[in-house]
């Protein structure tokens, strides 16, 4: 592992390598430039061992039906990335995180987040012209990935019990949290944790939540929000690792998983209330609020 400024010369130079246009922008902080058919600013900052990249690529929330589907389309993103909301603009962002463990890791893993934002650029395109959004296929992981996956997780130090081929159950720590469930396949890892549930798709409920949760993300590492709807609304939090990560890392998004869970969980349930829901939404957004209510 690598430290404190070592940490940032590293970072300097792996985004260097990654990007077109690298200029310092404060105390671990750079704004860089990315080239892949156009020009897409990314900001980069360096904090307590995690590399945090927002992109500069952004939509205004004009409508709660642009929100759902953003909220939904977190699970069809690549790459670990995610769409985060500013309350203060109502802008839609992309954001990813990545724990600095060597300076290998790092740019293997700032590689991977460059190529998940390309793809959330693309994403963001859809929520503004309403069209279909559909997951798209990655690259498959090597065979030896695979196994190397499997066998970090038997050997983890949280308490991963199999539920089933590449799937396993492991308790976080957060009181009230339900056993996470811990996927792998040839594209990586995925770990999640359902948060709540909502019977209701109609009314201040839906709204509040998508809007709270969009907004908590954006400051919870490797966690972003997501939204499954069919006979229940499932509100729930998800981290995303490439197949090639090191145990460190999936231990970074166990821990990230619970702290974003303890973060989340009371407010969440307090707005399962419709009162507590409007209430909410008046206070946050009223325009959002004045159309959920036609």
């Amino acid at each position: 592992m690598i430290f404190a400024s070592e940490n940032a010369s590293a970072v300097y130079r792996a985004l260097g390598k990654c990007c077109q246009e690298v200029a310092p922008e404060g105390k671990w902080q750079w704004q860089c430039a990315l080239l892949n058919g156009a020009r897409l600013p990314v900001a980069a900052s360096l904090r307590e061992g995690f590399l945090s990249l927002e992109c500069g690529a952004e939509i205004t929330v004009g409508s709660p039906s642009m929100m759902k589907r953003a909220i939904s389309a977190n699970t069809c993103l690549h790459n670990g990335v995610k769409l985060v909301l500013d309350a203060a603009s109502r802008c839609l962002r992309l954001h990813s995180d990545i724990a600095v463990l060597s300076e290998l890791q790092l740019l293997a893993r700032l590689q991977w987040s460059m190529d998940g934002l390309h793809h959330g650029t693309r994403l963001l395109a859809c929520l503004c012209t309403d069209c279909t959004l559909s997951p798209e296929l990655t690259e498959a992981a090597a065979p030896e990935h695979l196994h190397n996956l499997e066998e970090f997780i038997r050997d983890s130090n949280w308490q991963l019990a199999k539920r089933g081929p590449n799937e396993f159950a492991v308790e976080l720590e957060s009181d009230s949290a339900p056993p996470a469930l811990v996927r792998i396949d040839e594209r990586g890892i995925a770990a999640s944790v359902e948060l709540v549930r909502c019977s209701r798709p109609e009314g201040a409920v839906p709204d509040a939540l998508t809007i709270y949760l969009l907004t908590v993300t954006r400051t919870t590492r490797l966690v972003r929000a997501t939204r499954l709807s069919g006979n229940q609304d499932i509100f729930a939090l998800q981290a995303g690792l490439p197949a090639s990560s090191a145990a460190e890392e999936l231990a970074h998004a166990l821990a990230a998983l619970s702290v974003a869970h303890r973060a989340c969980a009371r407010e969440a349930n307090v707005l399962l209330n419709e009162a507590a829901a409007r209430c909410y939404l008046a206070a946050r957004d009223r325009s959002i609020d004045s159309q959920s209510n036609q």
